[in-house]
């Protein structure tokens, strides 16, 4: 019972990641300068439409009135942030499942649950020292 809810609660993640993927906007004017735009959150195969630069000069009040022909407006999805998020709410279901199959365990093993909960245990060791480190450089 408990793995069928790993599994449904695991699809469901990269599910609901899929449908609300993190898009960002970039005006390349050279290879050392650009320009960062949040876009709307949409599904992963269904990017946001290309802004207009109009909508750049908007944001940055740097940039010149007129776009030059050189320069270019791309559409990226933003799979670090992605990445974070899946991390972020992998960690919160691990952590749960892993609690409901301490509870519910008792003599009989599970090597899928196990593994869930080992890395439930490993992320928050993980977590708890990355918050000690940062709070000893501060």
């Amino acid at each position: 019972m408990i793995r069928c809810l790993f599994v449904i609660g695991f699809i469901g993640l990269l599910v609901g990641l899929a449908l609300r993927g993190q898009w960002e906007a970039q005006l390349h004017i050279t290879d050392a300068e650009i320009y960062i735009s949040d876009l709307p959150v949409a599904p992963v195969w269904q990017p946001p439409a290309e802004p207009l630069y109009d909508q750049f000069t908007e944001v940055f009040d740097s940039l010149p009135a007129e776009k030059a022909a050189s320069w270019t407006v791309s559409v990226e999805l933003r799979w670090d942030w992605m990445a974070i998020e899946f991390l972020l709410w992998f960690w919160l279901m691990a952590s749960l499942i892993g609690v409901l199959y301490l509870m519910a365990r008792g003599a009989c093993v599970d090597t899928l649950l196990e593994f869930v909960l080992h890395i439930a245990i490993g992320l928050t060791i993980r977590a708890g020292a990355c918050l000690g480190f940062w709070f000893l450089n501060e």
